[in-house]
């Protein structure tokens, strides 16, 4: 598969409201996907875009 166009901007849309009134859920989810090396350490949205370029995320 491969991407026909290129974006312009970076898109980061709000987390879902189950995530932002659950915020423990969240966090236990990413310790362990982090513990397990699944996840890399975040990246501050300005920083990444400066090496990877405009991006688009996933709310969660």
């Amino acid at each position: 598969l491969s991407v026909s166009s290129s974006l312009t901007s970076t898109y980061i849309p709000r987390n879902h409201k189950s995530a932002t009134d659950h915020p423990e859920a969240v966090e236990l989810h990413i310790s362990t996907e982090l513990a397990t090396h699944r996840y890399s350490d975040p990246f501050h949205p300005a920083r990444l875009e400066s090496l990877i370029g405009p991006f688009c995320t996933s709310s969660l």
